[in-house]
């Protein structure tokens, strides 16, 4: 981290963003506060942040995210777009370097704390966008992987009602019309992940 860089942690959850800064390694993180995870409190966030600072001399900011299930990915590309680096960070690492360094409790704010100081304490790599052909191609894989459980369900269901001798009626139409179902759709997803 160069000493002309404040870094910024970012604790995102589905609807908030709980915000901490430090101004360098010695330094005691300070809450910025608390905003909403859609674009009107990504402007706030950003308003703040530049009003706060204007005068101190920092000139960029590296935030420092965790990946939290996709609810970061629209406030990291907002990073992006307002020339901020956005670091994004492995949870395991965070966590123990926190408890390397005394740091036991976990709350929202605790947590924006941490990332600053993890951020402020290490050179981390600068986040970049997969293209959209890799991004379609990995929602496709995620896909199939999910039908594929699917249908080993119904195939497990099937074995086991086959098994106690209760394999018949409505019950195992269900089952063959949704196994039927689910291989046509591997089969189309297949497809298309060889078209991609």
């Amino acid at each position: 981290m160069s000493e002309d860089v404040l870094v910024v942690g970012v604790d995102v959850s589905k609807d908030n963003l709980d915000v901490a800064f430090v101004l360098g390694k010695g330094d005691t993180p300070q809450d910025l506060g608390k905003f909403s995870n859609k674009s009107k409190g990504f402007s706030s966030l950003a308003k703040k942040l530049q009003k706060a600072f204007k005068k101190t001399g920092y000139d960029s900011f590296e935030v420092v995210v965790e990946p939290t299930g996709g609810y970061e990915k629209l406030f990291v590309q907002f990073c992006i777009s307002q020339g901020w680096k956005a670091k994004v960070v492995v949870p395991y690492r965070v966590r123990q370097w926190a408890k390397s360094q005394g740091t036991r409790g976990k709350t929202d704010a605790l947590d924006a704390r941490v990332l600053a100081l993890y951020g402020a304490h290490h050179t981390l790599p600068e986040w970049t966008f997969l293209p959209e052909e890799v991004k379609h191609l990995d929602n496709l894989l995620q896909r199939i992987d999910q039908i594929e459980a699917h249908l080993r369900q119904e195939k497990n269901r099937r074995h086991s009602l086959q098994a106690k001798g209760e394999y018949s009626g409505p019950t195992a139409e269900s089952v063959e019309r949704l196994t039927e179902m689910l291989e046509e759709e591997l089969v189309r997803l297949r497809k298309g992940s060889t078209n991609t």
